[in-house]
């Protein structure tokens, strides 16, 4: 008999009043009494032998020891749910790959060409994750993930896919008339350049190649995401380096 694991309803209550750090909106959520809640977060703490939570006159916040529990217990509690998933759609003929990617990737690349491998591999079932960064892959079971070069860890076998083309594309609205040709000197000064937060220095790279320099190749609005960077392109807010996978977004 396991003497030290807490039932699941705690720390699903857990997880819930942590997140919105009360026990009022807890009880919305999760259908019960706000004495309910208070009772189970009550009955978890007596079972930890710590206390979770700080409270300060009617509102509470996780310690210390709350919100490295929490860290655990939302993996746990993820984990369990995907598992629970899987052995609910569970075939004895059929593999499930469970792939980790980046979303853009996977909506502008991996998802338009999964129907072919469907085709060809029928006996199995492709689970999509989104991946952020490196450490959602470190944090969660994938059987694999695609990513940059850069982001792989030594540890990890990898597998070469193919090399990212980046190209200077802008929507039509920003041209004079469809299919018309630019020299890269004309990109300067021309058109707004819509540069991406975490490759800051990709337009200083590639003006590079063609021996440009300018102060003005730094001027331009930033975007976190790749999907930001897409969006702004088809909203004909200015040119942005894509890479090639992109183009027919």
């Amino acid at each position: 008999m396991r003497g030290k694991i807490p039932k699941t309803e705690l720390l699903v209550t857990f997880e819930v009043v942590a997140r919105h750090e009360s026990y009022t909106r807890a009880a919305e959520e999760l259908a019960l009494t706000q004495s309910a809640v208070f009772r189970q977060v009550t009955a978890l703490e007596d079972f930890l032998h710590t206390s979770l939570f700080n409270h300060a006159k009617k509102r509470i916040f996780l310690n210390a020891a709350g919100k490295h529990y929490l860290t655990i217990v939302k993996e746990t509690l993820n984990k369990l749910e995907r598992d629970t998933n899987s052995i609910m759609t569970w075939q004895p003929t059929v593999q499930v790959l469970e792939l980790a990617v980046n979303p853009t990737f996977s909506t502008h690349w991996l998802i338009p060409n999964l129907r072919e491998f469907n085709k060809l591999h029928p006996g199995i079932i492709v689970n999509i994750h989104s991946l952020a960064n490196i450490g959602d892959f470190l944090s969660r079971e994938y059987d694999a993930a695609i990513m940059r070069e850069d982001f792989c860890s030594p540890w990890a076998e990898v597998e070469y896919l193919f090399e990212e083309e980046i190209l200077p594309v802008c929507g039509c609205g920003l041209l004079s008339e469809p299919g018309q040709k630019l020299a890269v000197e004309e990109l300067l000064g021309e058109f707004p350049l819509l540069h991406q937060s975490t490759r800051i220095h990709g337009w200083q790279e590639w003006f590079a190649l063609s021996n440009i320099t300018s102060p003005q190749i730094n001027i331009g609005p930033r975007f976190d995401l790749l999907s930001m960077l897409i969006a702004a392109v088809r909203s004909n807010l200015g040119v942005a380096l894509l890479p090639r996978f992109c183009h027919s977004a």
